[in-house]
């Protein structure tokens, strides 16, 4: 996979696999529940896979299984959608893109993203 990072530059690749924070998101094996990446089948976020594709449902197990991650089907997805979600708002975080009139205290609307970024995955 490749970027095209501006005119002129070409296309840098930042990384091998798209499948990265599937992995780096995959919690210890505690005895605790796991919330929603550990979530049976039946219940919790990771546990409504039969609204994923079954081409998506197929990218997720060979993700799954290329990275050793036990994890329900729907779990990848959730995974993605807290990875991008925290990159994002780290982005907005540190780069401003709220701008100074939006929010009166930044570091609150940041904390409430980290706070609903975490309850999503303890579902």
């Amino acid at each position: 996979m490749g970027c095209a990072c501006g005119a002129g530059v070409g296309a840098l690749t930042t990384t091998g696999s798209g499948g990265g924070p599937i992995a780096k998101l995959d919690p210890p094996d505690t005895g605790a529940s796991g919330g929603a990446l550990r979530a049976a089948d039946g219940g919790g976020a990771a546990g409504r896979a039969g609204s994923i594709p079954r081409s998506l449902r197929a990218d997720f197990k060979r993700i799954r299984e290329s990275t050793n991650v036990a994890v329900p089907d729907a779990a990848p997805g959730v995974a993605l959608l807290a990875w991008t979600a925290l990159f994002g708002a780290v982005s907005f975080e540190v780069f401003g893109q709220y701008g100074p009139d939006t929010f009166t205290d930044p570091a609150l609307i940041f904390d409430l993203q980290m706070r609903q970024i975490a309850s999503l995955l303890a579902e």
